[in-house]
């Protein structure tokens, strides 16, 4: 006898998750939906987890959203850097003014 792999649509594993959180009973719950408890126990701590059932995602690519987050580090890494320069440069410019002060009133 060929085995073969059922899917389950996220509706229906919310339905059932759903279930067993109301009845507390994850073994009844799967024996009347003729489905191994493992799998809805593994349902049911995923969707306590992320909110999803599932731990996949449909999507491997990088998001817009995480390209646009990256982008943005880079630039505050750099604004960071320039910022800190542009302190260096105005403690060096106070100091010279500070010591040019001294030099004038020694005259």
């Amino acid at each position: 006898m060929k085995k073969y792999k059922r899917s389950y649509t996220e509706e229906y594993r919310l339905k059932i998750v759903k279930e067993v959180m109301d009845t507390g009973e994850t073994g009844v719950v799967a024996r009347r939906y003729d489905i191994h408890p493992e799998l809805v126990s593994r349902w049911v701590n995923n969707y306590k987890r992320t909110g999803k059932t599932t731990k996949r995602t449909t999507n491997n690519k990088p998001n817009k959203n995480n390209q646009e987050i990256n982008e943005l580090k880079r630039e505050n890494g750099q604004l960071k850097k320039l910022l800190g320069e542009r302190d260096l440069e105005i403690e060096i410019l106070r100091e010279l003014t500070k010591k040019n002060e001294w030099d004038s009133e020694e005259d």
